[in-house]
């Protein structure tokens, strides 16, 4: 019985009769690489979508998502500024809430017309609205402005009285700004 190396014999020229044994190396298999670097954090923030995980590679991208870090006790802000500081950039970050927390909102006394944040949060406190003359003749711009962040403008709103603010509502949840 002949013991030999997987390919040092010509087993289909064989004509004696016998057991061979050939020695089979293993199988190299790649094992695909799973990342192995995203942080994930959750944690209260003055802003943002709740409970979904938002993708965060900086501190900016976490200032636009969540707002600016709070001096809070699970402040998500502050494990991700330390994080960052250490060289991690991949993060998924939960916001969470106790459910209190309300969106903020304006309403334009004369006419009933209510502007609410699209996301809760003390953040939205500080949302300017500001109505001014549009580009086009006859037409009028709005200007949604939070600090720190580029403003989303809605120009060229067209019309007068009911119609106008119908108007200017429909573009502004349907979302026509920049």
């Amino acid at each position: 019985m002949p013991i030999v190396q997987q390919g040092s014999i010509n087993t289909t020229a064989l004509v004696v009769p016998d057991l061979y044994v050939q020695i089979v190396p293993p199988q190299n298999l790649v094992l695909n690489g799973v990342p192995t670097d995203i942080v994930g954090v959750v944690g209260s923030a003055s802003w943002g979508p709740v409970g979904q995980p938002v993708i965060v590679g900086s501190m900016s991208d976490y200032a636009v998502a969540f707002g600016p870090v709070v001096a809070r006790k699970y402040d998500m802000g502050t494990q991700v500024a330390t994080a960052v500081q250490q060289g991690a950039q991949n993060f998924r970050c939960v916001r969470a809430t106790d459910g209190t927390d309300t969106a903020a909102s304006l309403t334009l006394p004369s006419i009933g017309f209510v502007f609410t944040a699209a996301r809760t949060g003390s953040l939205g406190n500080q949302i300017s609205v500001t109505l001014s003359n549009g580009s086009k003749a006859g037409t009028w711009r709005l200007t949604v402005a939070l600090p720190g962040l580029v403003p989303e403008v809605f120009d060229n709103v067209a019309g007068s009285g009911a119609a106008f603010w119908q108007a200017l509502a429909s573009a502004v949840n349907a979302g026509h700004g920049p």
